[in-house]
């Protein structure tokens, strides 16, 4: 976990994602969010170099983020990305198909469903989104959104492990 990029904020991850090349952009949101997974477990534990032994998946890396404590609704996006973007490293020729981006939105609980509508409309009203809703967009941009949302939810979750250890650390209790 030492050499893992620095988490990104989201014009960085939008600036990250940009393009039309699909593989690219799905090969980079795992990179960017495997990046945000690693800076939490870095803020929520005391010896976060010690999970780098251990070698863990995405996969493993998702379970043990909610096995301290992340919002377990941001499980089944997390594990759907995955999902994309093994196709994407395994299929040649593979696309991100509007089921794709059906079953994505649809892995997202209502809560944040309706984060990604307001980040959408927000992003629409600042000329920055290609449609004015989120639905007459393609598949790719659809994509995009969803994974700023998730890096915007692991930032959040970061930064409330990094208060929570300071908390503990300082033996206030």
């Amino acid at each position: 976990m030492a050499k893992a990029p620095k988490p990104l904020s989201d014009p960085e991850v939008f600036a990250a994602l940009l393009g039309d090349d699909e593989l690219r952009v799905v090969i980079n949101a795992g990179i960017v969010i495997e990046a945000a997974l690693d800076e939490l477990f870095r803020n929520a534990m005391i010896d976060a170099e010690a999970l780098a032994d251990m070698r863990l998946s995405y996969i493993q890396k998702v379970s043990l983020a909610v096995a301290l404590g992340f919002e377990p609704r941001i499980k089944n996006p997390l594990k759907t990305l995955a999902t994309i973007r093994n196709r994407f490293a395994h299929q040649l020729g593979t696309a991100i198909s509007v089921q794709d981006a059906k079953n994505f939105y649809a892995s997202f609980h209502a809560k944040d469903k309706d984060i990604i509508q307001r980040t959408w409309q927000g992003l629409a009203s600042e000329g920055k989104a290609p449609k004015a809703t989120l639905g007459a967009a393609n598949p790719l941009e659809q994509f995009v959104v969803f994974v700023v949302t998730l890096n915007a939810a692991l930032r959040a979750a970061t930064k409330q492990a990094g208060q929570v250890r300071a908390i503990l650390g300082s033996g206030a209790g």
